[in-house]
């Protein structure tokens, strides 16, 4: 064993986890788990790489979803939560600031808030639903 564990060997670095709001493409989610995401927002916390989705229920396109994933950049293991929008319609994110997003209905156009930190939405609440994927 080298006395200096730099010549131990390559040390492994992760790709950067790329940051910023994306389309359709890449918020593709398999079908069986019965939602349609029209895009996704990214961003590396530290702890956790988080990734919300916006989109429907397949089942209920009136019913806005918002998608959390958590993904562990050391192990990949994630963990999903899933909660109602408190709009009407599909819903997408509009913008970013720091760790709120702000997303609006396509059908009515109204905005609201999701704030990943405390993970409730404003004005109106946004409940957890239950079984999360």
């Amino acid at each position: 064993m080298p006395d200096n564990p730099e010549e131990a060997g390559p040390k492994f670095i992760p790709d950067p986890f790329p940051e910023g709001i994306f389309g359709k493409e890449e918020a593709g989610f398999p079908p069986g788990l019965g939602f349609e995401f029209n895009n996704i927002w990214k961003k590396a916390t530290g702890d956790w790489n988080v990734v919300v989705y916006a989109g429907a229920r397949l089942d209920d396109p009136s019913e806005g979803t918002v998608m959390v994933m958590l993904v562990d950049p050391r192990s990949s293991g994630h963990i999903f939560e899933v909660y109602r929008a408190p709009v009407i319609g599909p819903v997408r994110i509009n913008s970013a600031n720091d760790l709120e997003v702000t997303l609006l209905s396509d059908r009515t156009g109204e905005r609201f808030l999701f704030d990943f930190a405390s993970r409730s939405c404003r004005p109106d609440p946004c409940p957890r639903l239950h079984p999360s994927p």
